[in-house]
C-alpha cells in the first residue's frame, strides 16, 4: 500500500509497528532478566567452586598436618632414640661402675618423658629399669666382679632399641 508520499505502509499500519516495537521491548527486557538471572548463578556456582578449591588446597592440607603433628607428640620413634655409653670401660671389683644413658625421642628428635625404660645386661651385670625425664632421657650403672665385655640391650615400652651398648670391665 501506499500512502500517496512515496512510503509504503505496512499491513496494519503504523499501529501495527508501535506493538510489534512494544512486544520486542518487552521481549528484550524479559531477555535481560533471564540473562540477570542465569548471571547471578553463574557466579553463585563459580564462587562454590572457588571455596571448594581453597578448602581442598589450602584449609584441609593445614588441619591434616595439624592433626598428624597432634598425634605425633609424645609417640617414640626407636629410629631417632639412642643409647649412649657414658663410661663404658671399668674395673671388675664390684665397685667401679660401667654408666649407660638412653634418649627417648620422638619423630622430631624432640624428647619423650614418663616412658618405660630397661636396660638388660649380659652374664652378671643383670637388668636396670627407669621412667625417662622431660629430656627423654634415663641413665643407669653397672657393675661387675668378673673381667669381660658385656652387650648392654635397651628395651622402650617392651620393644628392643636397634643398638646395644657393650661395657668392658677388667681386673687392673
Amino acid at each position: 500500500m501506499d500512502s500517496g508520499k512515496g512510503e509504503r505502509v505496512l499491513k496494519g499500519g503504523l499501529k501495527g509497528r508501535m506493538l510489534t516495537k512494544k512486544f520486542e521491548l518487552c521481549y528484550s527486557k524479559h531477555r535481560m532478566k533471564v540473562n540477570k538471572k542465569y548471571l547471578i548463578w553463574g557466579i553463585v556456582i563459580v564462587a562454590g567452586i572457588g571455596l571448594f578449591w581453597a578448602m581442598a588446597t589450602v584449609v584441609v592440607p593445614r588441619v591434616m598436618v595439624a592433626m598428624v603433628k597432634a598425634e605425633l607428640v609424645g609417640k617414640v620413634s626407636l629410629a631417632n632414640s639412642y643409647v649412649v655409653g657414658e663410661k663404658i670401660t671399668a674395673i671388675a671389683n664390684g665397685k667401679d661402675a660401667g654408666k649407660i644413658s638412653v634418649f627417648i625421642l620422638d619423630r622430631n628428635g624432640n624428647g619423650v618423658s614418663g616412658k618405660a625404660v630397661m636396660m638388660q645386661g649380659e652374664g652378671s651385670l643383670g637388668s636396670k629399669s627407669g621412667v625417662s625425664n622431660k629430656d627423654g632421657k634415663v641413665t643407669a650403672e653397672f657393675v661387675s666382679e668378673a673381667a669381660g665385655q658385656y652387650p648392654v640391650l635397651a628395651l622402650v615400652d617392651g620393644s628392643a632399641m636397634e643398638k646395644s651398648v657393650t661395657l668392658t670391665f677388667s681386673k687392673d
